[in-house]
């Protein structure tokens, strides 16, 4: 910045030539500037201010070489500010005056590429579309130039879907100097994965390519993750009005999407889950249903109501709700499991490291149960109880077979103690209630504001609208994104580690890739 400076008169390279003494040029702040004054008289030094800038004084101070050292302690005290003039020639004013020009060109030269890049804008598709092309033929051609190869052959090695393997050499075939090879892939070789579920399912993918593809002798967990994913959404926001926003919402960018909907596609199993969800327990923009005061439509809730509860009335319902299907999605990731086992022949695992929590698990549920008398009789729970004793024991016994046998026996007492964790992973499901209960809580509150913003005299219905928009709005969007946080982590945390290791290579197809366009088949 060269505007406190523009009283130096003499040129910049010139300063500081001085053979007895030093000289010093920076800013010092404004309230400083007499205190230094005062303390450079003391050092016999010179002091110059000149012109302000943001409440700090340019100045030059001259000190003989034997004070220096003292002048530049005082000086860093007052908060000094060094300035270089370094490589620079001519006074302040030339300088000034030179930069300003060539600032004035930059801003030019600006301008023309901007008027430039305007005129080109009008080929921006064209533009995209050879980028596109020739990002593809560059692929091609590097993928090529890897490939091992001779004056007259080359050879391309990869991996193809079995299932469009026929395909493959059916394209072959139709050159005549080519042929194609099965290979079966070594024993320690990496393969790899691809996961394919029917249409209904496959929305869901996302879910589990966010974490990690599966291993190729893993099972595939999306089709057991779907139906909790979207009941925990829909409990999550257990509003129907929400539900039927976020279908819309949802429908639409379906339709105007292109490339993979695969996401789309899961918002909208998941708004008609919370529609459901919704419905059931009578929430329809928090209560605006029953300040409606609409017969009909408080008529056509409690009907459907009946079917469900009321979280504000009966929030004990829901909890045990949550824990309920908490425990029931974690019995099926142990079941998962132990199937995997068994149809890798692992039979001692299944059974001591899956089937025996399965059966401790609801042998203690089922002493619960009977504690509280609900579904299973008083008589029955100490039976249970003792019947738990057998899983437990082949825990302690079984569960890890490496090392020696005070090892194992150690494991097994500590597996057996993780029963805890179990506790704790049914308790992380109460979120659900938690999140259910806060976006009906907050949608009541916002009509509740609605009513008194419609109570003020002559922009009362404006302001009520505003109000409610808005608020609505803004609860629709964050408990969505709560929703989806919270049921993801439900799926990473509690029930993927029951059966589900990633590790897995996706497999990426040699293909065409668009990133400015898209290709429609139709």
């Amino acid at each position: 910045m060269l505007a406190p400076w523009a009283p130096l008169e003499t040129p910049v390279e010139e300063i500081g030539g001085l053979q007895q003494a030093t000289c010093l040029l920076g800013l010092i702040p404004s309230q400083h500037l007499e205190q230094t004054a005062e303390q450079l008289k003391e050092f016999g030094a010179a002091f110059q201010p000149l012109g302000t800038a943001a409440n700090r004084h340019a100045c030059i101070i001259i000190a003989l070489n034997e004070n220096i050292a003292d002048v530049q302690k005082m000086l860093r005290s007052v908060e000094f500010e060094p300035v270089n003039f370094e490589r620079m020639t001519g006074t302040v004013a030339e300088l000034t005056d030179r930069y300003q020009k060539e600032l004035d060109q930059a801003k030019k030269q600006l301008q023309d590429h901007y008027d430039k890049a305007s005129s080109l804008s009008e080929n921006l598709l064209n533009l995209q579309i050879l980028h596109d092309h020739y990002t593809n033929l560059l692929n091609r051609e590097e993928t090529r130039g890897t490939a091992p190869a001779t004056e007259h052959t080359v050879i391309l090695e990869g991996w193809v879907k079995k299932r469009e393997y026929p395909l493959l050499e059916k394209i072959v075939s139709n050159f005549q100097a080519s042929s194609l090879t099965k290979i079966e892939p070594a024993e320690d070789e990496e393969i790899p994965v691809e996961i394919e579920n029917k249409s209904g399912i496959r929305p869901f993918e996302v879910i589990t390519r966010l974490y990690g593809m599966p291993q190729r002798i893993e099972v595939d967990p999306t089709v057991f993750l779907a139906p909790f994913f979207a009941l925990f959404f829909g409990l999550c926001l257990t509003d129907a009005g929400y539900g039927l926003i976020m279908v819309a919402l949802s429908i639409y960018l379906l339709r105007k999407l292109q490339g993979d909907k695969k996401f789309a596609a899961l918002m909208v199993i998941c708004s008609l889950s919370t529609i459901l969800c919704g419905a059931l327990t009578g929430g329809w923009f928090g209560d605006a249903v029953q300040i409606l005061g609409i017969s009909p439509l408080s008529k056509a809730r409690d009907a459907i109501l009946r079917f469900g509860f009321d979280p504000a009335q009966n929030p004990e319902i829901f909890f045990r709700l949550a824990l309920g299907i908490g425990y029931i999605q974690l019995l099926s990731g142990i079941l998962v499991a132990f199937f995997y086992k068994l149809r890798q022949k692992r039979f001692v695992e299944a059974t001591c490291a899956h089937l025996t929590w399965f059966v401790m698990l609801n042998c203690f549920a089922a002493y619960f149960f009977s504690t509280k008398q609900l579904f299973v009789p008083e008589e029955y729970g100490r039976f249970f109880l003792k019947l738990a004793i057998i899983p437990a024991f082949l825990i302690v016994l079984f569960s890890h077979n490496e090392g020696g046998i005070l090892g194992r026996l150690g494991m097994g007492v500590f597996n057996l103690f993780s029963a805890i964790f179990y506790i704790g992973d049914i308790l992380s499901y109460v979120r659900l209630m938690a999140l259910g209960m806060v976006t009906a809580g907050l949608a009541v509150a916002i009509n509740q504001f609605g009513v008194m913003a419609s109570d003020v005299k002559y922009v009362g219905p404006v302001l009520a609208a505003l109000v409610l928009v808005g608020g609505h709005a803004f609860n629709m969007g964050i408990s969505a994104l709560g929703a989806f946080v919270h049921t993801l982590r439900l799926q990473y945390v509690e029930f993927f580690p029951k059966f589900f290791e990633d590790g897995g290579r996706l497999f990426q197809p040699f293909t065409k890739k668009y990133n400015h366009i898209y290709i429609s088949k139709n």
